[in-house]
C-alpha cells in the first residue's frame, strides 16, 4: 500500500484497511485541518466513506476502525457545509 496503511487509488478514492491506517490518516486530518480546514474536512469525509466501504466488504476490524475515525469529532478546526 505505497508504504502507508492508507492510499488513494487512480480515481482518488481513499482506501484504509487497518486500524493503524485510520490512526495515521486521523493524524493527517488533524495537521491539515488546522492549516487548511477545507482540506481537513474533505479528508474527514473521505475517511468515513473508506470505512463504510470496508464495512460492506466485511472487514472484521471495521468497528475499531470506525471508533478511531470518530476521534476526528474532537478536532476543533472549522467545518462548513454548502
Amino acid at each position: 500500500m505505497n508504504g502507508k496503511d492508507y492510499y488513494f487509488d487512480k480515481d482518488n478514492y481513499l482506501h484504509v484497511q487497518t486500524v493503524k491506517g485510520v490512526k495515521e490518516f486521523v493524524k493527517l486530518i488533524e495537521e491539515e485541518g488546522y492549516s487548511d480546514p477545507e482540506v481537513g474536512h474533505e479528508d474527514e469525509d473521505n475517511l468515513h466513506h473508506a470505512i463504510l466501504l470496508e464495512a460492506v466488504k466485511g472487514n472484521p476490524d471495521v468497528a475499531q476502525m470506525a471508533k478511531e475515525a470518530l476521534k476526528t469529532d474532537e478536532l476543533t478546526f472549522s467545518r462548513w457545509y454548502a
